[in-house]
C-alpha cells in the first residue's frame, strides 16, 4: 500500500543535516538576563533544497487594525513543492495610554486563514523586544496543506480577500501602528524529500454575518451566544461550489476564548466589555446561595463570573452534528499584571494558535452530491445569557475546509451510515459539595464533567472501489473547582481569606480507520490533551493584602499512523508551562506600597518521533527575565534534530509524505 516506503526513508535518515533540520533548530540561544520574550518552541523544520521566496505582503497600518494586499506567486510557479512555509517579520508601536488588551494578529489569503495568534500585550511592549517602544517579532508556520491555494494558477489573488488584520482591540476596530512583511518560502522536492499528498481544494468558512459587507471574508467570527455560527453554505449563488468527486474531507478549526467584546455605541465610538475566563465561572444557584464565592473585584482564577464552566466547539453539516473541538483553556492576559505571571516566557500556543482538525470524511459522498450544504462551527455552553461578566460563548473562531478528490472520476457516490454524535448533546453534569461550617467558613468543590464516545461512519464509491471511513472519538471534559473562603467577620479591621484551586482536564482520543473494498488499509490514531491547573489565594484586611497566583498549562499530542497492520509513523509533542506571582500591596489611606515576593515562570517543549526526531528545550524566568536555557537534554549527543516533514508544534499532520491508500 506504501511502495518504496522502507527504502526511501532508510536513505533519508542517513543524510544528517541534509534530510534533517538539525541546523534549523540549533539557533542561537537567548542570553540569560534578557527581558525580551523567549519561547522554547521549535522552528519549522525545512527540506535541504533551496527555497523560492515570494513576498506575500508588505503592509503598514497607521492607526488601523487591518491592511489589504494583492498577491501572485508568479516567480515561483505552480510547483510541485515539498514544503511551503509562511514567515513574517513585524514591528508594532502602541503608545495609547490605558490600553490593557492582547493584540491578535491574523493573515488571510482569498479568505483562507493562514495565521492566527497573539503577538504582544499593550502597556508592556517596551520590555518585550529589542526595539525602542516597538514590539518586533518573527513568526512562521508550515502551510504545505494549503499548496492548492498558494501555487501559481495564473492571475492574482485579489486584495478584497487578502488581509493582515487584528492588531487592534478587535479585528474590525482601529488599532496601533503596525508594519509587517510576510513571505512564503517554496521548497522544491529532492530525491529523498518528495512532494507530499496535499488537499486538492481549500475553502474558507466566511464570517460575513459578524461585520459589514466589506469584511465578508477574512475576518474572525465573534461567537457570543450558542446561536451564533461561523458557517458557509456551498453550492449556491455567490458561494464556492463543492467538487463532485470528494474522497476525503477535513475541517481545520481554531477557536480561542475572547477576553473582551467590542460594544459599539455609535458608528465611530464604542467600549470594551470584558469577558472572564469561562473555566472559573460558578453557576447562578450557587452564587446566589453563597455570595462570598463572587469577589467584589476582578481577580483571575477567582469566582468573579456567574454561569457554567463548560465550553466546546461543535461542527455541523446541514444542522447535523459532525464533530467536536475541545476549547483550549487559555489564561487571560487582559492587563500588564496578568502578563507578569508569564513574562518573559509565553503560554502554550500564544504566539501561534494551532488548528484542531475534524475528520469529515464519512460525509464526503454527501458533500459531493451537488446539493447546497451548510458547514458550520458553533459553541456549546452550559451557561445562559444575562449573567455577570460571562458571555454564553465568547470565542473568536475561524475554519478552513480541506478536500481530497478522486481525479479519475467526475462523480462519486456513497452515504453516511452511522452518526452517534447526533444523539449525544453536550450537556455536562455539575455536582457540588459546597457548605458552611459552624464558624461560617465556606468550603467544598464544584465539578463539571462530560464524557462521550461516538462513531461516525460513511463510505465513498470511487475509482478505487469502495472506501469506508470510520471515525471514532472519545471526548472527556472534567473541571473541578475547590474553594476555601473564610467567614465574613464584623468590624473595621475584619480580615478575609479566599483560596481557590482549579483542575481542568480536556481530552480527545481518536481512531480513524479507512477500509478499501472491505480491507483495513489505514489507521490514524490521535490523542489530544489540554490539562490545566491554577491556584489563587487572597489575604485581605483594610491595610494590606497579599495575592498569590499559580498557573500550569500543558498541551499534549500523540500521533500514530498504521498501514496494512504495521506502524509506519508515530510522534509525541509536549508543551509544558507554568507561572507563579506572589504580591503584597499596602492599601490607601494606610501605607501604600507594592512588594513582589516571588515571580517566576518556566517552559519545557519536547518532541520525538519514530524516525529519530528529538527536540528538548527548557527555560526558566525570574522577575521577568530569562534565568536559564537548556537544549537537547534528552536527545542523542545533546543535539536537537527534526525530520524535515515533522510538525513538532502539534499542528494537524495528514502525513502526506507517507502517501495514502
Amino acid at each position: 500500500m506504501f511502495p518504496g516506503f522502507a527504502g526511501r526513508f532508510a536513505v533519508s535518515v542517513l543524510l544528517a543535516c541534509l534530510a534533517w533540520s538539525a541546523c534549523a533548530v540549533a539557533a542561537d540561544a537567548p542570553t540569560p538576563g534578557t527581558d525580551f520574550l523567549v519561547r522554547a518552541d521549535p522552528s519549522v523544520p525545512r527540506p535541504s533544497s533551496t527555497p523560492c521566496t515570494e513576498e506575500l505582503a508588505n503592509v503598514s497600518t497607521i492607526g488601523e487594525g487591518y491592511g489589504f494586499f494583492s498577491y501572485s506567486p508568479y516567480h515561483c510557479g505552480a510547483g510541485p513543492w515539498a514544503k511551503i512555509v509562511l514567515e513574517m517579520d513585524f514591528n508594532l508601536t502602541d503608545d495609547r495610554p490605558g490600553n490593557r488588551v492582547p493584540l491578535p494578529l491574523t493573515v488571510w489569503l482569498d479568505g483562507v486563514n493562514l495565521y492566527f495568534g497573539s503577538i504582544a500585550l499593550a502597556s508592556n511592549h517596551d520590555v518585550m523586544a529589542p526595539c525602542n517602544e516597538v514590539y518586533c517579532g518573527h513568526l512562521e508556520r508550515d502551510v504545505t496543506d494549503y499548496a492548492s491555494l498558494l501555487r501559481y494558477r495564473g492571475g492574482t489573488h485579489q486584495a478584497s480577500g487578502n488581509w493582515i488584520a487584528g492588531v487592534g482591540d478587535e479585528t474590525t476596530k482601529s488599532g496601533p501602528s503596525f508594519f509587517g512583511v510576510a513571505r512564503l518560502k517554496y521548497y522544491p522536492p529532492t530525491a529523498t524529500e518528495p512532494v507530499p499528498v496535499a488537499p486538492d481544494t481549500v475553502i474558507p468558512l466566511g464570517a460575513a454575518q459578524f461585520s459589514n459587507d466589506s469584511y465578508a471574508l477574512g475576518v474572525l467570527a465573534d461567537l457570543r451566544t450558542t446561536a451564533d455560527r461561523l458557517e458557509v453554505t456551498l453550492n449556491k449563488a455567490g458561494q464556492a461550489s463543492l467538487p463532485r468527486n470528494i474522497e476525503r474531507a477535513y475541517l481545520d478549526v481554531i477557536v480561542r476564548p475572547s477576553t473582551y467584546n467590542y460594544v459599539p455605541t455609535s458608528t465611530q465610538t464604542g467600549y470594551l466589555d470584558t469577558n472572564d475566563p469561562w473555566f472559573t465561572c460558578v453557576p447562578f444557584p450557587l452564587a446566589a446561595a453563597f455570595p462570598r464565592l463572587v469577589l467584589d473585584e476582578k481577580r483571575n482564577f477567582a469566582a468573579h463570573c456567574i454561569g457554567g464552566a463548560f465550553r466546546e466547539a461543535e461542527v455541523s453539516i446541514d444542522g447535523r452534528p459532525a464533530g467536536v473541538v475541545p476549547l483550549y483553556p487559555s489564561y487571560p492576559t487582559m492587563s500588564e499584571g496578568d502578563a507578569k505571571l508569564w513574562r518573559s516566557s509565553m503560554q502554550p500556543q500564544e504566539f501561534l494558535y494551532v488548528p484542531h482538525r475534524v475528520d469529515l470524511s464519512p460525509f464526503a459522498a454527501m458533500l459531493s452530491d451537488g446539493a447546497p450544504h451548510t458547514v458550520a462551527v458553533g459553541i456549546a455552553s452550559n451557561s445562559r445569557a444575562a449573567l455577570t461578566n460571562n458571555p454564553v460563548a465568547g470565542v473568536w473562531a475561524t475554519a478552513n475546509l480541506l478536500l481530497y478528490q478522486d481525479h479519475r472520476l467526475k462523480q462519486v457516490t456513497g452515504m453516511v451510515t452511522r452518526n452517534d454524535l447526533a444523539g449525544l448533546p453536550a450537556t455536562p453534569r455539575s455536582t457540588s459539595t459546597l457548605a458552611r461550617d459552624r464558624q461560617g467558613n465556606l468550603g467544598g468543590s464544584l465539578t463539571t464533567a462530560l464524557r462521550r464516545h461516538f462513531v461516525i461512519d460513511g463510505y465513498v464509491d470511487g475509482s478505487k472501489g469502495r472506501i469506508r471511513h470510520r471515525v471514532e472519538r472519545w471526548v472527556n471534559f472534567d473541571n473541578t473547582q475547590q474553594f476555601s473562603v473564610s467567614s465574613e467577620r464584623v468590624g473595621s479591621m475584619s480580615r478575609r481569606i479566599y483560596e481557590k484551586t482549579i483542575t481542568l482536564k480536556s481530552t480527545e482520543s481518536g481512531k480513524t480507520r479507512t477500509y478499501l473494498n472491505g480491507v483495513l488499509a489505514d489507521e490514524h490514531i490521535t490523542n489530544y490533551g489540554y490539562p490545566m491547573s491554577s491556584y489563587y489565594y487572597l489575604w485581605h484586611d483594610p491595610t494590606v493584602e497579599r495575592e498569590i497566583k499559580k498557573f500550569r498549562q500543558d498541551v499534549g499530542l500523540q500521533l500514530v499512523r498504521r498501514a496494512n497492520g504495521n506502524t509506519v509513523y508515530s510522534a509525541v509533542t509536549q508543551n509544558l508551562t507554568g507561572g507563579e506571582l506572589d504580591v503584597t500591596t499596602g492599601l490607601y489611606p494606610y501605607r501604600v506600597f507594592t512588594k513582589v515576593n516571588d515571580r517566576n515562570s518556566w517552559q519545557t517543549f519536547r518532541f520525538n518521533d519514530s524516525l529519530g526526531s528529538c527536540y528538548d528545550t527548557m527555560l526558566t524566568t525570574r522577575d521577568g527575565k530569562l534565568a536559564t536555557w537548556n537544549t537537547g537534554g534528552s536527545c542523542t549527543d545533546g543535539q536537537n534534530r527534526l525530520f524535515w516533514q515533522s510538525r513538532p508544534d502539534g499542528s494537524p499532520d495528514a502525513l502526506g509524505w507517507l502517501g495514502y491508500p
